[in-house]
């Protein structure tokens, strides 16, 4: 709980993602709820595969983007003079990190698209034709995917990931900075 209220941004921004996912496919939102002391989420309409990968991995790279944005602004004052600013954007930046990882419900969804739905379409004669194209052509696709939500699924418990992920693009950009 203390996530939600010391680094509330972050959380803000995740439901963000995900509704700028809904909106980016064209999938209907039905409830909204930004922040909470105990959840937030954004509702929607049962999506397509593609859709629901869109929808479920958004906030890992507009979280991780802005996250590293927000490190580099902080630099920026921080060199600049600008101490309370540059705290400031450490800050979001931390914030926007720690909640960049998809909750274990994001990733279960994942999952079942890459999975359960996608194994299920590919039955039949007409399906392991479907299914041999679809290797040849969306491997370089399909398994970073679904090694990005394996990843995902085995940190989901992990309290302070996102703490890491921070300090990885914090010295990320100071390497590239200096």
């Amino acid at each position: 709980m203390w996530d939600f209220i010391l680094l509330f941004p972050g959380v803000i921004l995740h439901e963000i993602s995900h509704l700028l996912g809904c909106l980016l496919t064209g999938t209907r939102v039905t409830r909204i709820k930004l922040w909470g002391l105990r959840e937030a989420y954004i509702k929607h309409e049962e999506p397509g595969p593609f859709s629901m990968l869109v929808i479920s991995l958004a906030p890992f790279f507009i979280n991780s983007g802005l996250s590293a944005i927000s490190v580099y602004l902080g630099n920026s004052y921080l060199t600049s003079g600008g101490v309370g600013w540059g705290l400031l954007f450490y800050w979001l930046a931390l914030s926007f990190a720690y909640h960049a990882f998809p909750s274990l419900e994001d990733v279960r969804n994942g999952f079942d698209v890459l999975t359960k739905n996608w194994f299920s379409a590919m039955s039949g004669k007409r399906g392991a034709v479907l299914f041999l194209l679809s290797w040849v052509f969306f491997v370089p696709v399909f398994l970073p995917v679904l090694v990005l939500l394996s990843v995902f699924y085995i940190f989901s418990k992990v309290d302070y990931l996102g703490i890491v992920w921070f300090v990885l693009i914090a010295f990320g950009i100071l390497y590239v900075h200096l």
